[in-house]
């Protein structure tokens, strides 16, 4: 939010929304979030009117989300479309504004990111965990219109991915020296030189072993089967490599001042705030520092590695203005005009 004259202004300065992040003061933008549970429920109620939503309807989609029930999910989102006029869903806009208005209920658990560029891409909405032990979540939406023989051509396009990840599950993973795996009823462990993982893996895929050679077979072709396959020998591949070479995310630091250091196992970092923060290492985590203003993340599990370098990528995310901030090494960060004199 920017602190102009506009209707976020209005909400804050009467206690309905609260500031919860200054990003960037000198240009007065700030993160902003419900104060309570009490003002989240009119939220709430307001958001179910405007949709003519029945009485818990919304609550009962957003669980099923949080539950991770796609299936529940999926049914509960279809009634909710059946409830607009054609003529307010004309795009994929409308489609992502809608969930949006939806999803900003849970913006006490959740931190809300929309449009926001990464990567190589794009992505549409994020549901941004702010408790460790939460689940996230990245919702994409496509709009397609058009005959019946279109929206098939179309959806086979648009599950191309589903294709890949089919591709993917049929490799075979070949175990390198000194690397062991045992499987429990797909309750699988990998012991590596670098330390153990285990991870519980779907009952539909079989997961054979013979000799330095692991393979993933799925029951049959439908696209479920053919995601949790790819997905599945993906993570499986993670956990050998991760226990035979292990994992890595580079960060650097930029801005004035900005400086880290190790104390014992916890990482203390001085980032332009009023006091430094402090980084306690997950279980199988270490921190390197090759200078004072580059981060090293080490570690056997590429989601644990990724997950605590995205936190320490957060306590002072890259400003678009300056570039200050915390960012992964050869992360491109898009540089916005500032204001200028008239």
């Amino acid at each position: 939010m920017k602190s102009t004259p506009n209707l976020w202004g209005l909400f804050v300065n009467a206690g309905y929304l609260t500031i919860d992040k200054a990003i960037d003061i000198t240009d007065s933008f700030y993160r902003i979030r419900i104060p309570n549970e009490e003002v989240n429920r009119e939220f709430r109620n307001l958001t179910e009117y405007y949709l003519s939503l029945n009485e818990g309807q919304l609550n009962r989609l957003l669980r099923f989300l949080i539950q991770k029930q796609p299936n529940e999910f999926i049914k509960e989102y279809k009634n909710i479309l059946m409830l607009p006029s054609y003529h307010d869903l004309k795009n994929e806009n409308s489609y992502h504004m809608m969930m949006l208005g939806m999803c900003l209920c849970l913006s006490r658990d959740y931190e809300i990111i929309s449009n926001r560029e990464t990567g190589k891409g794009r992505f549409d909405l994020v549901l941004k965990a702010k408790y460790s032990k939460s689940t996230s979540f990245v919702l994409e939406f496509k709009y397609l219109k058009g005959t019946s023989k279109n929206l098939e051509s179309d959806l086979d396009n648009l599950t191309g991915e589903l294709n890949t990840m089919s591709r993917i599950g049929n490799k075979v993973i070949t175990l390198p020296a000194g690397v062991e795996i045992t499987n429990n009823d797909n309750v699988v462990t990998v012991k590596g030189p670098k330390g153990e993982l285990t991870r519980e893996f779907n009952k539909n895929i079989e997961i054979k072993v013979e000799g330095n050679e692991v393979t993933l077979h799925r029951p049959n072709d439908s696209k479920e089967n053919k995601t949790i396959h790819g997905t599945s020998r993906a993570n499986l591949n993670n956990m050998v490599v991760g226990v035979s070479e292990g994992f890595k995310k580079e960060l650097e630091m930029r801005g004035v001042g900005y400086r880290a250091q190790l104390q014992g196992k916890k990482l203390v970092l001085a980032v332009g705030k009023s006091h430094p923060d402090e980084v306690e290492a997950p279980e199988g985590i270490t921190f390197e520092l090759p200078n004072p203003t580059t981060i090293v993340v080490n570690g056997i599990s590429k989601e644990v590695v990724g997950q605590t370098a995205a936190y320490i990528r957060s306590l002072r995310a890259p400003e678009p203005y300056k570039g200050k901030g915390i960012r992964y090494v050869g992360e491109f960060v898009r540089r916005k005009e500032g204001k200028t004199g008239k």
